[in-house]
């Protein structure tokens, strides 16, 4: 009969036993305080990213303000009137401090105005970029006359505008002393604007007219002094006008 043989087991081996669960224990208890601090660091800078955001926006919508850009390229010399502004301008909402000081609040402050540069689709629309003309100014006693032309070369291929600014001049034939013909150029006015363009049947052509960008005019009217309408109707009818078109 096979008889059971008692173990002894030896003290320090116990006392190891239980150092080793106790720093089993002590490393588990470790472990979770570390994780414990990072879920609420997590949770520190979650919350202070959410505040940082939540001011960001609150300041921003302190400084969102009411402005207004293009809603497409708009010629320079484009007059701004009550039929196109609203077609030429549309509403938006901007940061103040990342658009120019003197933005546009109300449109129809600019209702009489011209556009002193090309501005592009969506450029903010600003006072500076407009500017009031005076077609008269520097004209002394101005009445607004008519002339008609037959072909577009005398008349820069036809494409001139309102706001565009001219020089013109009448060219005629003439006999000299030796009876011989010469060429007499004689400038009418100079420095003078297009008040209004037309086609040859009559329809009145502006600059902002996309769909008709491209058509000819012929009838232009234009102011000059009254002490040269007599004269300027006279030329009209004994020579051929010519126009040159001043660029800036």
């Amino acid at each position: 009969m096979l008889r059971k043989k008692k173990v002894s087991v030896n003290d320090d081996f116990v006392d190891g036993l239980k150092v080793a669960e106790e720093e089993k224990k002590k490393s588990s208890n470790h472990k979770a305080k570390i994780l414990l601090f990072c879920l609420l660091g997590v949770m520190v800078l979650y919350a202070a990213l959410v505040a940082v955001q939540s001011a960001a926006v609150n300041d921003h919508k302190n400084y969102e303000v009411a402005a207004y850009i293009s809603s497409g390229n708009i010629l320079k010399d484009t007059k701004i009137t009550e039929q196109n502004v609203s077609e030429l301008l549309r509403a938006v909402t901007r940061d103040s401090r990342t658009i120019p000081e003197d933005y546009i609040t109300d449109p129809m402050l600019l209702v009489g105005q011209y556009a002193k540069k090309d501005i592009e689709h969506m450029e903010i629309i600003c006072v500076s970029g407009f500017q009031l003309l005076i077609m008269s100014e520097g004209i002394e006693n101005p009445v607004e006359v008519s002339f008609c032309v037959n072909n577009y070369d005398q008349v820069v291929g036809g494409i001139l505008r309102e706001g565009d600014r001219i020089n013109l001049y009448v060219v005629r034939k003439e006999k000299s002393v030796s009876m011989s013909e010469e060429i007499i150029s004689e400038s009418i006015i100079k420095n003078t604007y297009i008040t209004k363009s037309f086609t040859n049947t009559g329809m009145e052509v502006r600059r902002e007219d996309k769909d008709n960008s491209n058509t000819p005019t012929t009838v232009f009217n234009v102011y000059i002094p009254m002490d040269k309408e007599e004269s300027f109707h006279k030329a009209v009818i004994e020579g051929t006008l010519r126009v040159s078109k001043i660029i800036e």
